[in-house]
């Protein structure tokens, strides 16, 4: 996590190469406020594994400078890497209600 934090791509490209184990890296990123969202963009370019429902949640306890903001951009990269993203970035097969990319805490997503 210390590399991501730095910025250190070529670091967590290296640590990916070796096969290095990320564990549940990504998670407690997000758990850490001094994180920030270039740090977990770095782990996520890096292949860090996210479990998307309880990092989603856990952005409601843990984010509280820029709960909002890590939350839109995790909603987004989730749904883009299901495959709700075109190349266009429009959504796509999502209903209206739930395109806006901030998710209410507290509520379950699909």
């Amino acid at each position: 996590m210390e590399a991501a934090l730095r910025g250190d791509l070529a670091m967590l490209r290296c640590l990916r190469r070796l096969g290095c184990p990320w564990g549940d890296a990504f998670a407690a990123a997000v758990r850490r406020q001094e994180c920030g969202l270039a740090a977990l963009r770095a782990l996520l370019a890096a292949g860090c594994h996210v479990a998307w429902e309880p990092v989603l949640r856990s952005v409601c306890f843990f984010r509280k400078r820029d709960g909002p903001e890590v939350l839109a951009w995790l909603a987004r990269e989730r749904r883009a890497r299901q495959g709700v993203l075109g190349a266009d970035g429009e959504v796509r097969g999502w209903k209206e209600a739930d395109v806006d990319g901030s998710p209410a805490c507290g509520t379950e997503q699909e």
